[in-house]
């Protein structure tokens, strides 16, 4: 049976303790998931947009679960509060009222989607804020790793017993495990390790500056590394790729030393290899459709997109601070982005939500730039419907998971994403 995966949205607890735990159960029909990606937030029902640029990317497998995190205040004189953190145990990170401290969750999984709570700091969010993941289920294996990237340029094995690495996602905030540390930074990178034409990479980082007399904030996409991380202000700090797939590990190659940086991977086999495909796409020019071709055959049941409103060239740093990930299934459908204004000297940063559309991109200064829906899916491409437009020189990545799990009849227009209920305290 070819693996399912799905989207499920809804809003993290405000209050600690799984007492509290809120489900996101709207992907009616699809069972127990064995693996989910998460996406935190920092907008919700009371603020939307937030104050504040704020995102989590985390992974959980049933056993283990990790996570990395971004932050930038706002209103700030000189751009002296930029924060980043992971946690090798936890799945989704937040921050406090005061946005000096990171409110840290874990999930479990639930028929039909999953539950997430808050294990410490909670009480003191600006309310339940947003959230959405993918979900997967029908998978050969499974496995969530921290992973030092070490302190030279020797290839490091990223071994999962049993589990053959075919489509693998990465996240990181440079820095070692369990830190919080000024500068906020969070990559996303994502591999597939394709049975003909073998590996594909892709990875988009975003990057602000602390203590900084303005805001400094930068963005880069690449196609030829799955970790991408930035040093000081506008420079390269390290870059990874990946390398030599077996039925059990692949390599992660530092291009010199990391520092004893980390990174948090979750590797999925799928019972067909082929079952997905990862990429670069750009937006529309127009207000129109657009297709995106994938691989021959691949009928994608869930889209997974990142970028931002400024990169328009790859392996190219770039100045500006706009930024999204949307997740979008035949039903369920969720964008969250961030903005953080490069060069102002008093910061300017932002946190938003919107539902019924995969993209959201917009600028540093949150103007919205490029708004779009997954209209319809069929053998391989996929067509967003684009109802404000861009440059079609932006450079995103992409992601589109195959299989059999259907929410209900394949996409042939725009529908409502199915809500969890929010729960206020």
């Amino acid at each position: 049976m070819a693996a399912q995966s799905a989207v499920v949205t809804g809003v993290f607890p405000d209050l600690n303790g799984v007492s509290n735990k809120n489900t996101w159960t709207n992907a009616t029909g699809f069972g127990t998931p064995e693996a989910t990606m998460l996406f935190r937030s920092q907008a919700h029902s009371g603020a939307n947009p937030e104050v504040g640029a704020a995102l989590s990317i985390g992974f959980y497998d049933g056993t283990d679960d990790m996570a990395a995190a971004f932050f930038s205040e706002n209103n700030l004189s000189a751009a002296t509060d930029t924060q980043r953190a992971s946690d090798p145990a936890k799945s989704h990170i937040g921050w406090d009222n005061a946005r000096t401290a990171k409110i840290v969750g874990e999930t479990d999984f639930q028929t039909d989607g999953i539950g997430v709570w808050n294990t410490a700091n909670g009480g003191q969010a600006p309310g339940d804020v947003y959230g959405q993941a993918v979900v997967f289920n029908n998978i050969a294996g499974v496995k969530v790793q921290e992973v030092s990237l070490g302190t030279g340029s020797t290839a490091i094995t990223v071994t999962s017993t049993g589990v053959r690495p075919d489509l693998v996602f990465i996240t990181h905030c440079m820095h070692p495990t369990n830190a919080q540390a000024a500068n906020a930074q969070i990559g996303f990178g994502m591999i597939h390790n394709h049975s003909v034409d073998g590996i594909r990479q892709v990875c988009t980082t975003i990057n602000s500056t602390d203590n900084s007399t303005e805001s400094n904030v930068d963005q880069f996409v690449t196609e030829s590394y799955c970790a991408w991380g930035f040093g000081t202000i506008g420079t390269l700090g390290w870059r990874c790729a990946a390398e030599n797939f077996t039925s059990n590990s692949f390599d992660i190659k530092p291009g010199w030393s990391c520092g004893g940086d980390v990174v948090q991977v979750i590797s999925i086999e799928l019972n067909n290899q082929d079952d997905a495909w990862v990429g670069t796409i750009g937006p529309s020019s127009l207000v129109a459709d657009k297709t995106y071709s994938v691989d021959t055959g691949l009928t994608p049941d869930t889209v997974v997109i990142a970028g931002g409103a400024t990169v328009t060239s790859l392996d190219t740093i770039t100045a500006g601070g706009g930024f999204f990930v949307g997740v979008s299934d035949a039903t369920n459908e969720r964008c969250l982005t961030i903005a953080d204004e490069e060069a102002a000297t008093t910061s300017n940063t932002e946190s938003e939500m919107t539902d019924d559309h995969i993209s959201l991109c917009n600028t540093d200064t949150g103007v919205q730039e490029a708004k779009a829906n997954l209209k319809s899916t069929a053998s391989g491409e996929f067509v967003l419907t684009y109802s404000d437009a861009t440059s079609s020189a932006l450079k995103w990545i992409a992601c589109a998971i195959g299989g059999a799990y259907s929410l209900g009849a394949p996409i042939l227009a725009n529908t409502r994403a199915q809500m969890a209920p929010i729960l206020m305290r």
